[in-house]
């Protein structure tokens, strides 16, 4: 190959590379001018209707009004729920309160009955046995019993519960703060 067929040809390849990138240019800012073109009649033959005829602006903001109303109901909704459940749960606190009282009143006045109960002798405790038959179990002691760990292990458990409640009130007072 001769130097100046060489040179004829990739002058021909610059010259192919360059046209070719100007007409893509060119077509790109063609289609974003009439995108434009095609945005502002679109809005402007909108606002002359809208102009022309007020009962579509009328429409139009009735529209938006019912929106904005549904929207209100709503959330009135939420808030009247919230606020059944907010009260449900006070409710709920000051049950656990007042059984947490109860309690903790009955496991003083057991454990006061149980200090103020005389203390028996041994030879109190033993009485001869008249018949030959099974001995006689004394089934209130063992209710007290049973009673008092029952009591016990509610209180535990309402102490637990009242401090998740404080917990969770901690909580949502962060939330809303």
């Amino acid at each position: 190959m001769d130097i100046d067929t060489e040179q004829d040809l990739a002058a021909a390849t610059i010259q192919r590379v360059w046209r070719g990138r100007m007409v893509r240019k060119r077509v790109g800012e063609y289609q974003r001018m009439r995108s434009a073109a095609t945005r502002i009649q679109s809005l402007w033959r909108g606002y002359r209707l809208r102009e022309a005829n007020p009962r579509i602006m009328v429409k139009i903001l009735q529209k938006r009004s019912k929106e904005q109303q549904k929207c209100i109901h709503r959330l009135t909704r939420e808030v009247k729920t919230l606020q059944i459940q907010m009260d449900e749960e006070i409710m709920i606190q000051k049950e656990h309160a007042d059984s947490l009282s109860y309690l903790h009143t009955e496991v003083r006045a057991l454990k006061a009955e149980k200090a103020i109960a005389p203390k028996k002798s041994p030879t109190t405790l033993r009485k001869p046995r008249l018949s030959t038959g099974p001995p006689a179990v004394d089934v209130s002691k063992f209710v007290l019993q049973e009673d008092f760990a029952y009591l016990k292990a509610e209180i535990e458990y309402l102490h637990q519960r009242l401090e998740e409640m404080a917990l969770d009130s901690y909580a949502h007072e962060d939330t809303s703060s």
